[in-house]
């Protein structure tokens, strides 16, 4: 060995023991390094377990939610069912009895097919004249004790007539009026008006006892009358007859609805969109207000509308939710991951303390496999996780069109699993359910991917139309390669961009054809980005030669100095709408509506604005002629001497004119505008004035009426003429009212009227209105089997009086005549002048014909005594006759005359005496002879 051979032995000794100390040293801490190396390995595996069983409880949760929702829903409209049902026995029935609404119900089997529902009733709408009639007819029917409760005065009474079972809780709500309480009131109206079930908010059963209270709510469905239109509002509100409804308690429904699986979830359930204490109308464990109670894992809080009413769920899961996921398994991974770790690393603590050889051996063979191993798990990993979290749909069949993967991805988007589309044949029958499409879109495919196989390229990209699992329709673009002996596609959601570019293509098109311009300007207003034809056109120009114009330029110059303001407010509100003059290319102008919108990018800064501007000349003009033509009709109505007014259905006055104004007292239109009656006249005429509005718009006729009324304090009488106003769709406007003054008119018609039927001298009845009184009294008598008297009654020596002292005392002596006679009878009987100095005295009733005799003799008596006029004593008398019916005459005609005959006896018998008739006396004539 030479010298150099020999340095060389020692360093390459050196250099190996060197290497070796190394690796030891590198022994020592590999068992500490694949200690931690595991322990980190099982943390991670603890950690993802535990995620995936708070994402599995998390799923879980989710679906109960949707569960319990949907149920809650369908539950309630199956019950609306029950009602159209009831409604449905109405309209098919002229009317409907106690017996065949307690059939029906009974046929429904409500505690086995609909648990929860209290029970269904008919409330009838009763208007007050009709109340008296309707209790009545109550009675009448078995029911001695029935009565509609609350009492009180209302402008229509309801009550609850069937509601079955009729028995138990449900007896406590028969007659009551649902439409005196403000909750339910509200529900009947809206169901009333829209013809659809409409649920009320909370309230408290009338059925609820002293235990066990919960709150309620009710659904009503109207029911309207047979054969009358419903068409529109008044129509529905004139013939309305009742609702059917059920009532709830809310405890007892949702024990029916949810029965025991809901014990996971705990659930409440408020009135309205707010969670409140007073809102709150179900508690499913009772622990709203247990501050101990453990906090939920999950909750949400979802509205619920239900016959035009909201619901606010608050749904939280319970404790006992934790139990339907395996919660050992993270415990599992954990333990068994700390205890492998540790058995590993004393397997490697051993292995490193062999012989170096075989140190170096199994760490380099060791090294290699975890290397290989791990490099193998780290590719499948990276390609698992690449493909399940891709952002298109993957999956892989094999060369036999057997399906072996698909994505998350996939599922998310078109809702198929693995065990859905088993393979190509499958997956197209359901994506493509059009024969005719799904032909052509496989046979294009095949001969893609065959191509594809046979040139070592992938297919063409191509868009297609998929039916999803859940029946809607998504658009994706397909894509497909060969890898080995694998087909491999892919699938890119472009759903969103298709109906992005569907929206652009409409809103182009619309932006082209609008017959309004809309302008795009930039950001500081000064240049014209994009502009339609419509504003070109409008404007004079062209679509190049508008697009060189600085936007200020096509204002009026008068309105340049106000742009940078409108400018201002459009950039501080971000819409502002303004009315202007534009300029057009001839030079003239025209007004115009402009409405402009600033739009801005993420960070707030202004990108552009848009203006939509319309051409009002036609509208200004309108307005013009419409203000022209409200002047002259406002002319024609203040100079109109008759009251004229207009009232919306609210009772508020929305047109007068002066005359009206004038009658209520004020100066001012304004304070009469929006008013009604009652802010105007009297509680008790406003009353009447809105009792006759309410009649006006039940009919649907005009209405006319005389009545007195209040003309600037003063009590007048108005004729009135009440007419509703409908628009085209038969929809109620309002009402308009005309009324004139006929208080001279009344005046004259009471003077004629008087004149007609009273002496002009004596004020006394004439021959005409005595007649008429002695008919009536006849027709009493009559019925009532009783007598009355006839007198007949001429003066005596009146004639010289005349003679002796003028007319004018003879005048004076009749209505003192006429004085005395009245002192002599009661206030029911009856004294006429019938002609001269002839009197007739009716009295009405009686017990006997002395009666007559002795009122006669008292009336004689008190013509006997002097008179004092003008300073002269003047002494008369007189002869009075008498007849008694029925003992003389049934008729008037016959005791007139037999009276006037029984006058004339006394005449003949010396004068100044009474004298009752008699049936063997003769008439004047013969008297006379």
């Amino acid at each position: 060995m030479t010298r150099m051979e020999t340095r060389a032995a020692p360093a390459s000794a050196t250099r190996e023991l060197s290497l070796l100390t190394r690796w030891a040293a590198f022994g020592y801490l590999l068992p500490w390094l694949v200690l931690v190396f595991c322990l980190i390995s099982s943390f991670l595996l603890w950690k993802n377990a535990r995620d995936e069983s708070h994402q599995e409880l998390q799923d879980y949760f989710s679906f109960r939610v949707r569960e319990v929702l949907d149920t809650t829903t369908q539950r309630l409209q199956t019950y609306q069912q029950v009602l159209r049902g009831a409604q449905g026995l109405f309209n098919a029935s002229e009317s409907v009895g106690r017996t065949e609404f307690k059939d029906y119900v009974a046929a429904l089997k409500l505690a086995d097919n609909y648990p929860g529902i209290q029970g269904v009733g008919y409330a009838l709408a009763i208007p007050p004249e009709e109340k008296e009639r309707h209790t009545a007819a109550l009675h009448q029917q078995g029911f001695p004790q029935y009565t509609i409760h609350p009492s009180g005065k209302r402008a229509l009474y309801t009550s609850i007539i069937y509601l079955e079972p009729f028995a138990e809780r449900n007896l406590r709500a028969f007659g009551y009026d649902m439409y005196a309480e403000p909750v339910r009131h509200e529900a009947m109206e809206r169901a009333r008006d829209t013809a659809q079930p409409a649920m009320s908010g909370k309230v408290l059963l009338v059925q609820e006892a002293k235990q066990d209270i919960q709150a309620g709510f009710l659904i009503y469905l109207p029911v309207y009358r047979n054969g009358m239109p419903h068409h529109t509002l008044a129509q529905r509100r004139a013939n309305l007859v009742g609702w059917v409804y059920s009532a709830f308690r809310m405890g007892d429904l949702m024990h029916g609805i949810y029965g025991e699986q809901a014990d996971d979830l705990d659930i409440d359930i408020f009135d309205g969109q707010e969670a409140t204490d007073q809102s709150q109308m179900y508690d499913s464990h009772n622990d709203y207000h247990d501050i101990h109670k453990p906090q939920p894992r999950f909750s949400v809080i979802r509205p619920v509308e239900i016959a035009g009413h909201t619901w606010t769920m608050a749904i939280r899961s319970r404790p006992s939710m934790d139990s339907r996921v395996d919660a050992a398994k993270p415990l599992f991974i954990a333990y068994g991951g700390a205890i492998a770790s540790l058995l590993l690393t004393l397997l490697t603590w051993m292995l490193v303390h062999g012989r170096k050889r075989a140190v170096q051996l199994a760490h380099k063979m060791n090294h290699e496999l975890i290397s290989s191993e791990q490099a193998l798990r780290d590719s499948k990993a990276k390609l698992q996780a690449i493909l399940d979290h891709a952002s298109v749909a993957i999956g892989w069949a094999d060369e036999n069109g057997k399906i072996e993967y698909i994505n998350h991805k996939f599922t998310e988007l078109f809702g198929y699993t693995l065990a859905d589309i088993p393979n190509v044949e499958e997956w197209s029958l359901r994506a493509h359910p059009d024969a005719g499409y799904r032909d052509r879109i496989m046979t294009q495919w095949g001969a893609d991917i065959t191509a594809a196989h046979q040139h070592g390229t992938p297919t063409h990209p191509a868009e297609l139309s998929i039916t999803c699992k859940d029946g809607s329709l998504r658009h994706a673009i397909l894509s497909s390669a060969w890898v080995g002996n694998k087909i491999l596609v892919s699938l890119s959601d472009i759903t969103e961009r298709k109906r992005n570019e569907e929206k652009l293509q409409q809103w182009a098109q619309i932006f082209e054809h609008a017959e309004w311009g809309i302008v795009v300007g930039s950001a500081d207003g000064e240049r014209i980005e994009l502009v339609n034809p419509a504003f070109a056109r409008a404007h004079g120009y062209s679509m190049e030669e508008i697009l060189r114009l600085p936007l200020p330029e096509l204002f009026a110059p008068e309105e340049r100095a106000a742009l940078p303001e409108h400018i201002r407010l459009a950039h501080a509100q971000g819409h502002h709408t303004f009315e202007s003059r534009h300029l057009r290319k001839d030079g003239s102008t025209f007004p115009v509506l402009v409405d402009a919108t600033t739009v801005r990018d993420e960070q707030g800064e202004v990108l552009y604005r848009v203006v939509n501007v319309q051409d009002i000349s036609q509208l200004k003009a309108a307005e013009k002629a419409l203000q022209d033509s409200r002047a002259i009709l406002q002319s024609i109505l203040d100079n109109s001497p008759y009251l004229i007014w207009l009232k919306d259905t609210a009772g508020r006055f929305i047109a007068i004119n002066q005359a009206f104004l004038e009658s209520t007292g004020h100066e001012e239109m304004n304070s009469v505008l929006g008013r009604t009656d009652a802010d105007l006249w009297p509680e008790q005429l406003a009353r009447k004035y809105q009792l006759d509005d309410e009649q006006v718009i039940a009919s649907g006729q005009q209405k006319m009426h005389e009545e007195q009324a209040l003309d600037k304090g003063h009590l007048t009488w108005m004729e009135t003429f009440k007419t509703p106003v409908f628009d085209d769709t038969g929809e109620l406007l309002g009402i308009t009212g005309f009324a004139r003054d006929i208080t001279e008119r009344k005046l004259r018609e009471e003077r004629i009227r008087h004149q007609a039927h009273y002496d002009t001298l004596t004020e006394l009845p004439n021959r005409v209105l005595f007649s008429d009184r002695l008919e009536q009294a006849i027709a009493h008598a009559k019925r009532d089997k009783s007598q009355l008297a006839v007198m007949f009654l001429d003066l005596d020596r009146f004639k010289p009086v005349n003679d002796l002292f003028g007319h004018d005392v003879g005048d004076m002596l009749l209505r003192e005549v006429a004085k005395r006679i009245h002192e002599c009878v009661r206030e029911s009987d009856t004294v006429a002048r019938i002609g001269g100095d002839e009197f007739c005295i009716l009295l009405p009733v009686i017990e006997a014909g002395q009666d007559a005799a002795t009122v006669a003799e008292k009336v004689r008596h008190a013509l006997c005594q002097p008179f004092m006029l003008n300073g002269h004593s003047i002494h008369i008398a007189c002869s009075i006759g008498v007849a008694v019916y029925p003992k003389d005459g049934k008729s008037s005609t016959l005791l007139v005359k037999h009276a006037d005959i029984a006058m004339y006896a006394a005449k003949a018998e010396g004068r100044d005496r009474v004298v009752i008739f008699e049936t063997d006396m003769s008439g004047p004539t013969q008297q006379a002879s």
